[in-house]
């Protein structure tokens, strides 16, 4: 059996190349982005979502799905410990955002086990945000500020009580 031969013009494979460089390093720079630090307001944070956002939607179980959050928001809660402090509440809030996807998809989870284990790590991590919630209200001269960072307390407190109910 004879394999045809493709013949392609000096354009379709300058294109072809093209992408396919394209591909590489946008795929590159992605992964780069997802495993360094970039900051909200970073060139790579919008690729370092972009690459949570895939992890989560391939996360086949309820438990990776949760894992995967909670490795957000502690990633949200390490972001703020390096964020200006006028910039930390809106962080404060994606990682909080994070911990009660986290916990609807750890209620989800069969093993009683398990889903304890995870509740419990929600519960650390909503502690380490209330930390940095606390630092935040310290600072905060405006109400506005004042009102944010409340809301923020009031949302890891109804984080905190929903993880620590036991089954």
């Amino acid at each position: 059996m004879k394999i045809p031969i493709v013949k392609f013009s000096k354009k379709v494979v300058i294109i072809l190349v093209s992408v396919g460089a394209l591909l590489a390093a946008i795929s590159g720079t992605s992964a780069y982005a997802a495993k360094s630090n970039a900051l909200p307001g970073s060139a790579l944070y919008p690729f370092k979502k972009a690459w949570e956002d895939i992890a989560l939607f391939v996360a086949p179980t309820a438990e990776i799905k949760a894992q995967t959050y909670l490795n957000i928001a502690q990633n949200r809660i390490d972001a703020v410990k390096q964020s200006p402090t006028n910039t930390k509440t809106p962080v404060i809030q994606q990682a909080q955002v994070h911990l009660q996807n986290a916990l609807t998809e750890a209620n989800k989870v069969s093993d009683s086990k398990t889903r304890q284990e995870i509740k419990d790590s929600i519960s650390e991590k909503t502690s380490e945000a209330e930390a940095e919630i606390e630092s935040e209200a310290e600072s905060s001269d405006s109400s506005t500020d004042q009102q944010n960072t409340q809301d923020a307390k009031d949302q890891n407190a109804q984080i905190q009580t929903e993880a620590s109910k036991n089954d």
